[in-house]
């Protein structure tokens, strides 16, 4: 999608205390430059046998780099094996690690730190004088994608070719960095401003129903539709009107009409070709250009070519994630935007800590659910493209009703939260009076579901928090 909706933002512990520790860019490294290559710490290579080893490196198997300790490994295999490997490294408690390789391969760019450089130890100097700096632990995908760019300024986020792939392209290091925790999209994090694009490297065109990248652009029949179609190279007879196939014209030297025995001689003055040059198969019809579709291989549905998704394929760099680097002795409150469904976390932590208050007898932090009942059947009908401009639209028109301080989520692809703090019963009815005419006002169908924190066992909103995977106490 093209544009994306300002949610709302509300003051609330983006981590769990207990979650909070002080961390050297995510992984636990050595101090100063000698440390950095010790028995200790050693610089390793890895390849087929022990063979070329560089100076000042120890020879690991591929097995051993993921038993034995290291600081530095460069990686000295075939390509789909050295791919392997990286793919294995940035999955692994070391992913963070300085890996180089010394051929390039498909996935090296994305995955490696790239060639040795010629001085090895002012590389790590100034990798190791950008690596300390004190914030949040480690805790999911985008920490370890941010701890992975900081100390490397030079780094990017790229996309490779995979026509395996739904889309046609991957991002290897986000599906490395973000395996066990969740599905890291570039274009949803440089919405979020955490990702900033760089170089535009294709554009590519999905289905707008899967958003497959698998497409066949067939010429059909514009009256039927059928592919049956062949072009025919006709002759018009200016004498006696004739129109027919050009091989029923020829004569030996010559063009001579079927049906009057006039000689065509000259084009314009004796016959001219008619503008029709096709014709159909199973209707007969005939035309002089034939209508385009492109059919997608994964759904099977048939697209208009400009009803197609155009997609950028671009490679991003580290925004501004200033604000991610607190001191983990600072009380502080980070400005959490819950506009994204992976996100669940912060929204997690957000929930529990209100439902752990004490309210007032007055004031109550109350949870609204809006659940698309009919998502599916309009993503089938209407397409991925339109279906989330209605959510979009939905959003926000939510956010335009809240306030400031109320937590707007989306959980998962048919549902929206919405949390609202230390409220009372007169706004909350105010609420719903300004929300109730967003029930049929599109082709999504929404239910509401309203209740007090903590929520209660067996209701919807248990039922999509527990769907969602969130730990939340119920009653």
């Amino acid at each position: 999608m093209e544009e994306q909706v300002a949610v709302k933002k509300a003051y609330v512990p983006s981590v769990a205390p207990w979650k909070r520790k002080q961390e050297w860019g995510g992984d636990s490294f050595p101090d100063s430059g000698q440390e950095f290559h010790s028995p200790e710490h050693p610089w390793v290579q890895c390849g087929e046998n022990q063979n070329n080893i560089e100076a000042g490196f120890s020879y690991y198997s591929p097995d051993t780099v993921f038993s034995q300790p290291w600081n530095v490994l460069l990686i000295a295999l075939p390509e789909d094996r050295q791919d392997e490997l990286l793919l294995r490294v940035r999955g692994s408690d070391n992913w963070r690690r300085p890996v180089f390789v010394r051929e390039r391969s498909p996935l090296s760019d994305a995955l490696s730190d790239g060639l040795l450089p010629s001085s090895l130890q002012a590389w790590l100097v100034d990798f190791q004088a950008r690596s300390k700096v004190r914030r949040i632990a480690s805790i999911d995908g985008r920490s370890r994608l941010v701890n992975y760019l900081v100390p490397r300024p030079n780094a990017r986020v790229r996309p490779v070719w995979d026509p395996s792939a739904k889309s046609l392209y991957i991002y290897p290091l986000l599906e490395a960095l973000g395996a066990e925790y969740e599905d890291l999209k570039a274009e949803s994090l440089a919405m979020e401003g955490l990702l900033v694009r760089d170089e535009l490297v294709d554009r590519i065109r999905l289905c707008a129903h899967c958003e497959s990248g698998a497409l066949n652009y067939v010429d059909v029949c514009p009256s039927c539709k059928s592919i049956e179609i062949n072009e025919v190279r006709s002759l018009h007879c200016f004498t006696c009107g004739t129109v027919n196939d050009e091989d029923k014209f020829k004569r030996v030297g010559k063009l001579e009409c079927p049906n009057c025995s006039t000689t065509l001689r000259h084009i314009g003055v004796d016959y001219d070709r008619p503008l029709e040059t096709m014709d159909c198969a199973s209707c007969q019809t005939m035309f002089s250009e034939a209508e385009i579709v492109a059919k997608c291989h994964r759904c099977l549905r048939r697209n208009n070519p400009s009803s197609l998704f155009v997609r950028n394929i671009q490679t991003y760099r580290l925004g501004n994630v200033s604000g991610l680097f607190k001191s983990s002795s600072e009380n502080t409150r980070d400005s959490i935007d819950f506009g994204g469904c992976d996100q669940l976390d912060r929204f997690s932590w957000a929930l529990n800590w209100l439902s752990s208050r004490r309210e007032s007898s007055r004031l109550k932090h109350v949870i609204l659910c809006a659940h698309f009942t009919n998502y599916d059947a309009v993503l089938d009908s209407e397409g991925g493209r339109h279906v989330e401009s209605l959510v979009d639209e939905f959003v926000a028109r939510i956010v335009a009703t809240v306030q400031s301080q109320d937590i707007v989520a989306r959980v998962g692809r048919d549902t929206i939260f919405v949390v609202f703090p230390d409220t009372d019963k007169k706004l909350i009815r105010s609420i719903k009076t300004a929300l109730d005419p967003l029930v049929g006002a599109s082709l999504l169908s929404v239910q509401f579901e309203w209740s007090d924190l903590p929520i209660k066992a067996g209701s919807l909103i248990a039922e999509k928090i527990d769907e969602a995977g969130i730990d939340l106490p119920v009653q």
